[in-house]
């Protein structure tokens, strides 16, 4: 198993992104020209300019953004107490799953299951 260096991890991207956001940072940042850019980071002139142009014109996204979690509960809270009340009164869970599908709650918690009669 090969140990991994966080150093090298910056001085020799192995992913295209991240080359190209290397690339376009020294350009910006530290004032290279376009060629100077290119060539440090290993592309054509012409490919680099085409680079720049497309980040300009926000066609490139280095940073994705984070999809956030679900914005309700899947299971209503009253169906959560029914649960709880009826494992309590030492139902199974295939009368609990029974008891819901005939009150027409397991349609709302899981539309895709089937129950087998």
């Amino acid at each position: 198993m090969s140990t991994f260096n966080p150093r090298n991890y910056f001085l020799h991207p192995k992913n295209a992104r991240q080359r190209q956001y290397d690339a376009l940072r020294d350009y910006y940042l530290n004032d290279l020209t376009q060629k100077q850019a290119a060539k440090k980071h290993g592309y054509s002139p012409s490919t680099f300019q085409t680079l720049v142009r497309d980040f300009k014109q926000q066609k490139i996204t280095f940073f994705d953004k984070s999809k956030k979690g679900p914005k309700k509960k899947k299971i209503a809270d009253e169906i959560i107490e029914k649960i709880v009340a009826l494992r309590k009164n030492n139902h199974s869970i295939t009368e609990i799953r029974n008891i819901l599908k005939q009150e027409g709650h397991l349609s709302q918690m899981c539309p895709k299951i089937t129950l087998q009669s």
